[in-house]
C-alpha cells in the first residue's frame, strides 16, 4: 500500500481523538470503486472514524443500485475482486440477476426462482432488452451521495496538505472546514447540503494522452475561491460528483462557471 507522506500523525482529522495506535489505510475514494493508491496513511483518521465512514458514509452510496450497476458494468470488483451482480426486473415482473462470466466476458441472466435458470447472455454492457435495469447514470443527488463526496473531498484536501507542507498543521482545526467535517462524520449540519450528479463523459471515452484500452476510473480536483470558498470535484467513470466544502451552497461554485464560461472544474473545456 503506497504511503501518502511521510509525517507522523497522533490526531484524526476526523474526531481529534488519538489515533497513534491507528492500523487502517483511509481510502479517500472507495477501494471498491477501484482505489489502492489514493489514501492517507495510518494515523491520519483513527480507527473507530474509518469503520464508521466505511459503514454510514461510503456503504450507501457503493451499494446503491446506480452504483452497482456502474461497477457491474465497468467490470469493478472489490476488495476480493468480486464484480457485484446486477438486479434486473423482467417483462413479467420477476426479479433476476445479471451476472459476468468472467472466463467469457458474457453476462448471463439468472432469474429468480425456486430452481436457478439461465436465460441467454450479454456481451459488453449492454442490458436486457426487456424489463428494468437500474441505470449508472440514475444516482440521485441526496444527502447521503453530498456526504460521500464531502468526505472525499475533506481526505482529498488533508491529503493535498500532507504532500506540499508536509504536515497537518494548516488542515487541523481549520474553521471554514469545520461544518463540512461535521456533516461527514456526525451527519451535522442544514437538511441539504447541496450536491450535483452529471456525467461528463462517456465511461469507455479514449483520451489522447492515455494508453489504448485505458479508462479514467476516478479523477479528483478541487478550487479555492477567494478566502471563503472551496469546491471539490470527483469522477467515477465519467460521473462526476462535486459539493462545497465550507458550505452546503453551489451558488459560489455557479458564478464561477458562468463567469469564466467554463463546464466543469475537471474539464474547464469541453471533453
Amino acid at each position: 500500500m503506497p504511503q501518502a507522506a511521510s509525517a507522523s500523525l497522533s490526531l484524526c482529522i476526523f474526531c481529534d481523538g488519538d489515533s497513534r495506535l491507528s492500523v487502517s489505510w483511509e481510502h479517500i475514494v472507495p477501494e471498491a470503486l477501484e482505489n489502492d493508491s489514493l489514501v492517507l496513511s495510518p494515523g491520519a483518521v483513527c480507527n473507530a472514524c474509518n469503520n464508521y465512514l466505511g459503514r454510514k458514509v461510503e456503504a450507501p452510496v457503493v451499494s446503491s443500485a446506480a452504483m452497482v450497476a456502474l461497477r457491474h458494468l465497468q467490470g469493478v470488483g472489490n476488495k476480493r475482486g468480486r464484480i457485484p451482480n446486477m438486479p434486473v426486473r423482467l417483462a413479467n415482473g420477476m426479479e433476476a440477476e445479471m451476472i459476468l462470466d468472467r472466463s467469457s466476458a458474457r453476462r448471463l441472466l439468472e432469474v429468480d426462482a425456486p430452481e436457478v435458470v439461465t436465460k441467454g447472455a450479454f456481451t459488453g454492457a449492454s442490458r436486457p432488452t426487456v424489463g428494468y435495469a437500474a441505470a449508472p447514470d440514475s444516482l440521485r443527488t441526496s444527502r447521503e451521495v453530498a456526504r460521500f463526496v464531502a468526505k472525499s473531498g475533506y481526505e482529498y484536501i488533508a491529503l493535498e496538505n500532507l504532500h506540499h507542507v508536509g504536515s497537518l498543521v494548516n488542515f487541523d482545526g481549520a474553521p471554514e472546514l469545520d461544518p463540512c467535517r461535521r456533516f461527514v462524520r456526525y451527519g451535522q449540519g442544514p437538511d441539504t447540503w447541496e450536491v450535483s450528479v452529471r456525467r461528463i463523459y462517456e465511461a469507455d471515452t479514449q483520451f489522447a494522452d492515455d494508453e489504448p484500452g485505458d479508462q479514467r476510473v476516478s479523477e479528483l480536483d478541487f478550487l479555492v475561491l477567494g478566502d471563503q470558498h472551496i469546491i471539490f470535484a470527483m469522477s467515477i467513470f465519467g460521473l462526476e460528483m462535486y459539493v462545497c466544502l465550507t458550505g452546503p451552497s453551489l451558488a459560489p461554485y455557479r458564478h464561477w462557471l458562468k463567469a469564466t464560461g467554463s463546464e466543469t472544474l475537471l474539464y474547464p473545456k469541453a471533453v
